[in-house]
């Protein structure tokens, strides 16, 4: 599911925001968690490996602390009994 930066500030002073998304399909089944995964880009383009962050039923989660200067990628995932 897609995750937007909304109300992006002209200028950040803070390395600190805010993830929200909109509830997903559970395709039958009704949704037990959300996980949030963060991951850094190196200068030289180097993927670093995806990290699990924060797992809720909440449909947002407040990224805290994040390096000045650092590339970072986000993905949410919906967990079910059938599985993420």
């Amino acid at each position: 599911m897609p995750v937007q930066l909304l109300d992006v500030p002209d200028k950040i002073d803070k390395c600190d925001f805010l993830l929200k998304w909109k509830e997903a399909h559970g395709n039958g089944a009704i949704i037990t968690k959300y996980t949030v995964y963060q991951r850094t880009v190196n200068e030289n383009g180097e993927v670093q490996p995806w990290k699990g962050i924060h797992s809720s039923l909440d449909h947002e989660y407040q990224v805290l602390s994040l390096e000045r200067g650092e590339v970072y990628e986000f993905k949410v995932t919906a967990t079910n009994k059938i599985g993420e």
